[in-house]
C-alpha cells in the first residue's frame, strides 16, 4: 500500500466540534491500494477496523499523538476506483506541532549575526573571553525556552518540571555568566633589564 498526506479543509460535524476546539488541524490521508487488491469488501473491512482502530490508539495511547480521531464515531472516508486500482480518501484532524527546531536554528543564527557584529565594530575593546561567554549564555537561554516548545524524547521527563534540555542548559549558563563576570586580565608589564656595569 502507498499512503500519501495531504492537507484539505471539510466542514465539521457534531462528532468533531471537540477537535475544533481543541485547534485540531483538517487533513486528508489519501491511500491508493495495489492494482492487484480488487476486493472492495476487504478494503472497506481494513480501513473501518484496522485503520480506524490504529487512528484511534494513536489519538488515545500514543504518548505523544500526531492525528486525532474520535472514538466511537464511524471512520470519514471516500472510496474511489482510480486507473485500475483503489484509492480511499480518510478525513481526520491532525495535531499541529510548533517547529521548535526552526525557532532554535533562527535564534543561533541570529546569535551569530549579532556577535560577529559586536566583534567587528568593538573586537580590540572587548574584554578577551567575553564574546566566548555571552555566546554560551545566550546559547543555552536559548536551548532553555526552545525546550518548552518540543516534544520530549523519553516518557519520564513527562513528569518533570523541566526536561532533561533544560537541566543541562542550566550549567552551561553558569560556564557563560563566569566569562561575562570574570575580571579584566592585568595588563603585563615587561621588565628590561639594563646590563651592569661589572
Amino acid at each position: 500500500m502507498l499512503i500519501q498526506f495531504k492537507l484539505s479543509i471539510r466542514k465539521a460535524s457534531k462528532d468533531n466540534l471537540l477537535a475544533i476546539k481543541a485547534n485540531y488541524q483538517p487533513i486528508e490521508l489519501t491511500i491508493s491500494f495495489k492494482k492487484t487488491i480488487t476486493d472492495e469488501k476487504r478494503i472497506k473491512s481494513f480501513l473501518e477496523q484496522s485503520l480506524k482502530n490504529h487512528l484511534v490508539q494513536q489519538s488515545y495511547f500514543s504518548r505523544s499523538p500526531h492525528i486525532y480521531e474520535t472514538y466511537g464515531a464511524p471512520l470519514s472516508y471516500t472510496l474511489q476506483k482510480q486507473n485500475g486500482g483503489y484509492q480511499a480518501s480518510v478525513y481526520t484532524w491532525g495535531i499541529p506541532r510548533h517547529p521548535a527546531q526552526l525557532y532554535e536554528s533562527l535564534s543561533y543564527f541570529l546569535l551569530f549575526v549579532i556577535l560577529f557584529l559586536w566583534w567587528y565594530k568593538k573586537g580590540q575593546t572587548i574584554t578577551p573571553g567575553r564574546i566566548f561567554g555571552v555566546l554560551i549564555l545566550a546559547a543555552a537561554c536559548i536551548r532553555f525556552f526552545c525546550e518548552f516548545y518540543k516534544e520530549n524524547q523519553v516518557e519520564f521527563e513527562d513528569t518533570m518540571w523541566l526536561n532533561i534540555g533544560q537541566l543541562l542548559s542550566l550549567p552551561w549558563a553558569i560556564v557563560g555568566l563566569f566569562f561575562i563576570l570574570r575580571p579584566k586580565p592585568k595588563a603585563v608589564q615587561k621588565i628590561q633589564h639594563s646590563p651592569t656595569a661589572g
